[in-house]
């Protein structure tokens, strides 16, 4: 098995290291301006990685080095089990490539992908606005660092900004909402306006950023280096989707094949599960902040690349129902995706709490905290008591296929 263990050591480094570097990247650019309002605001890229995604990577060391090795040796019993590991390696692979050139092709940028000295020479700009009741004026745009301030500043003394989010498409077929004449503060405007003066401030905001991001010789370190760092974010995330739809597939013979590693496969899955819950919050968290500065575009439930961690969440529990019987495991598992549905529709609210904890409202110390609960996550994964034996593995495969 120790193939196996050198194999995934080095994959999961490597994944590691490029979390950091993404994280420490954007830190030393930003350094001189406000860095942590910048990770905090777009958490999902920089404070979820090099903190609870490292320890999702701890959590599932086991059943990965398990899966190698249950595919790759010779008396695992699983047929054409090196091919089909290296095809799927492979898949993933190509997956994870075309899906970060899907997420990167958006033409709404993030404001760190613009570089610091282009964010502060950004002093707004005049914008041609219209109010619903059809009168033309003339609105400001603020600086683009004056309107991330604004959104912490904001944040931190309030429970999410749906209220500042209004639909900037709304259906044509459709009488507009009554909210649609109500002045509500307009972030990229720093002041009062009708729904569609702040759309209209807004898409020029969203503008402004692209334009900027655009431009080579004005585009963040981090932006460049991101389009290396985001194939392999996303290639973490879909090996982890690819080792809970293992878990629950091979469970029995896990328990047959690996019986002394179980415990420890159990205790990764809690711990690892739990982390990993917080990236589609942190997600959703930058999606209501994007919408209070860039405007949203449709109404109902937007969907994110993040939504794959549902059917990941409801996968997990399978491993631990084979103990139950099948009365208790159905009910187990009707359970666990009635909670998945809740929280989608539910979101809303937890979306205004995500904010508010794990995004742009999040207090100053809450990065520190990440890192001191990641650093409690790795004493609770390495100190134990039952630790499996090192590098064994049964001497009598399954006969099952």
């Amino acid at each position: 098995m120790w193939g196996a263990h050198l194999f995934v050591a080095v994959v999961y480094a490597a994944l590691a290291a490029s979390f950091v570097a993404s994280t420490a990247t954007m830190i030393a650019e930003f350094k001189d301006l406000d860095w942590l309002s910048m990770a905090l605001a777009h958490s999902h890229l920089f404070v979820f990685f090099p903190t609870f995604g490292i320890v999702v990577l701890a959590a599932f060391y086991w059943p990965s080095v398990i899966f190698t090795h249950l595919y790759w040796a010779k008396d695992a019993g699983v047929r054409f089990g090196k091919f089909r590991f290296l095809l799927w390696f492979a898949l993933l692979i190509g997956a994870s490539w075309w899906v970060a050139q899907q997420i990167d092709s958006t033409d709404l940028r993030g404001v760190w992908e613009v570089q610091p000295s282009a964010l502060a020479r950004d002093k707004g700009s005049p914008v041609p606005c219209t109010s619903v009741d059809g009168t033309s004026s003339t609105c400001q745009r603020v600086p683009i660092l004056t309107a991330l301030e604004q959104l912490r500043a904001h944040g931190r003394k309030r429970v999410g900004f749906a209220e500042f989010t209004r639909n900037c498409s709304p259906d044509p077929l459709l009488e507009r909402p009554l909210e649609y004449r109500e002045k509500r503060y307009c972030f990229p405007a720093d002041t009062l306006l009708d729904a569609r003066q702040c759309c209209d401030v807004q898409k020029a905001f969203a503008a402004e950023v692209r334009t900027l991001q655009d431009d080579r010789r004005l585009r963040s370190r981090s932006a460049e280096l991101d389009q290396y760092f985001l194939p392999l974010k996303v290639f973490f995330i879909a090996v982890m989707v690819i080792i809970a739809g293992l878990l629950a597939f091979w469970r029995k013979r896990i328990d047959v094949l690996y019986p002394d590693y179980v415990p420890v496969i159990e205790r990764g899955i809690i711990i690892g599960g739990l982390a990993m819950l917080t990236w589609p919050l942190m997600d959703y968290a930058y999606l209501q902040t994007s919408m209070a500065m860039f405007g949203r575009t449709h109404g109902g439930l937007h969907l994110r690349w993040s939504l794959v961690i549902v059917p990941w969440a409801i996968l997990l529990p399978f491993f631990f129902l084979r103990r139950l019987d099948k009365n208790r495991e159905m009910i187990a598992q009707g359970a666990s995706v009635i909670a998945s549905a809740v929280a989608i529709l539910r979101y809303p609210q937890i979306n205004d709490w995500a904010v508010r904890l794990l995004g742009a409202g999040a207090e100053p110390w809450t990065f520190g905290l990440f890192v001191g609960l990641s650093l409690i996550a790795f004493i609770w994964l390495f100190w134990r008591t039952d630790r499996p034996p090192n590098g064994r593995v049964p001497s009598q495969p399954s006969p099952l296929t």
